[in-house]
């Protein structure tokens, strides 16, 4: 197995530390650097698991605060923001009157919102739900 998820970003998760070893950790170090050991019943360790994660991950530099893009649908409403701004600062650059330049910025704004859910078209509530289940 280890051989199979070599090149990978792998966390090696030993749990049972609070029982007598079984297995030789150093063999397995040589071949998977984050290795979090943890006592799941008796709670401890859970702070090496999310420390080998973040690292693995790359989420040091990460402003929790800050917002995230959670799905595609989100990427999507910020990639065509970006695009019709791009289209936008084009039709300035060309001399278009500030009405049509405009239009862009207006179409962006509508892209946003979509992403934030103030505005939500029929398309859009259909592609949200279609992924939930939802009961009585």
């Amino acid at each position: 197995m280890i051989d199979q998820i070599k090149d990978r970003p792998v966390v090696a998760v030993i749990n049972k530390t609070d029982l007598e070893r079984k297995m030789d950790i150093e063999q397995i170090k040589e071949k998977i650097p984050h290795i979090a050991q943890l006592s799941a019943s008796a709670g401890e360790g859970v702070e090496e698991l999310e420390t080998q994660v973040r690292e693995i991950l790359n989420l040091a530099q990460l402003d929790s605060s800050s917002g995230i893009i959670a799905n595609e649908r989100q990427r999507a409403c910020v990639e065509e923001a970006a695009k019709t701004m791009e289209q936008a600062q084009q039709a300035l650059q060309m001399g278009e009157t500030l009405d049509a330049v405009n239009v862009c910025i207006d179409a962006a704004i509508d892209d946003l919102l979509e992403l934030t859910g103030e505005r939500a078209s029929e398309a859009v509530i259909d592609q949200v739900f279609a992924r939930f289940c939802v009961g009585k």
